[in-house]
């Protein structure tokens, strides 16, 4: 291996050879260690990229020129600016993932023992709701006449979003288990609309211990 004073032109210094020097192997000479490195170290403070057959000096400039560039031409696409790189509602609902649009919103509600009217969301957007869920720790099983009937209701346009209330006559509510209410109509809401959920109770129905719901619905962009 060899390497090379390219700017004096005094030749190349063989790392092999200088070995065989430093046990005094060439010529009969010696060379002890400090002189050796004192000679590799002169030999490399006195390299550099001189021209261009060498690369040239090495200069932040040159070499990072695009790290001081401003995006000013057509070419370079423009100036970025926190203001002017996404502009109010330059996203529209195409760009966005329908994973990224779709939110929960969960309530925690307590005990229900009689008929009750709760509110239970408001619409930050236009939103589509796509389900509401609701859960007891305490099972409630299947009456005919001992039953929880659930409605939910937009109170700003005085609609309701299930076609038939969802009870207990037919399904239970088992504990800890999500119950399904499926809305089936009027389920595009605008902004600041309210939901309230509508309980109602049916003779001598166990109560409700704990309940909660969850709205699940999507961003309309």
């Amino acid at each position: 291996m060899a390497v090379t004073d390219v700017s004096t032109g005094r030749g190349s210094l063989d790392l092999q050879e200088a070995a065989g020097r430093i046990w005094g192997q060439r010529d009969g000479a010696s060379l002890d260690m400090f002189d050796f490195f004192t000679e590799v170290r002169t030999l490399l403070l006195s390299h550099s990229h001189a021209d261009s057959s060498t690369g040239g000096q090495l200069d932040w400039d040159n070499i990072f020129s695009d790290a001081v560039h401003s995006h000013g031409s057509n070419a370079e696409g423009g100036t970025l600016t926190g203001s002017t790189a996404l502009v109010a509602n330059s996203v529209t609902g195409t760009q966005v993932s329908e994973a990224m649009s779709r939110h929960s919103h969960g309530v925690y509600i307590g005990d229900i023992a009689a008929t009750s009217t709760i509110p239970i969301f408001h619409a930050p957007s236009t939103v589509t709701i796509q389900e509401v869920t609701v859960g007891v720790i305490d099972t409630i099983e299947v009456s005919n006449t001992d039953y929880w009937q659930f409605q939910i209701a937009n109170m700003t346009s005085s609609t309701d979003l299930l076609s038939l209330a969802t009870d207990t006559i037919g399904v239970a509510i088992t504990e800890d288990v999500a119950r399904a209410l499926g809305p089936d109509q009027n389920l595009t809401l605008s902004t600041d609309d309210v939901l309230e959920l509508q309980i109602t109770k049916a003779a001598s129905a166990d109560q409700l211990d704990c309940l909660y719901i969850q709205v699940r619905y999507a961003v309309t962009l």
